[in-house]
């Protein structure tokens, strides 16, 4: 999985990554880099809907789309 983040990061910069489920951890997520971890679907949809609420109060940064979540 770190290998996979590595490579999204390279390929698609700005793209936010999320892992999760069982057989991960909230302290994985940080040693392979991601961005976010959920527990499980559910919860999964709280932690984007909180990602975008974090965009949305930042400042438009000129000459980078980051459309991509």
């Amino acid at each position: 999985m770190n290998d996979v983040v590595k490579l999204a990061r390279r390929k698609l910069p700005g793209v936010r990554i999320m892992i999760g489920g069982g057989p991960v951890s909230w302290d994985f997520c940080g040693e392979i880099g991601a961005d976010a971890y959920a527990e499980d679907a559910r919860e999964a949809i709280d932690v984007v809907k909180e990602i975008i609420r974090e965009d949305k109060t930042k400042k438009p940064q000129f000459g980078n789309n980051n459309s991509n979540l």
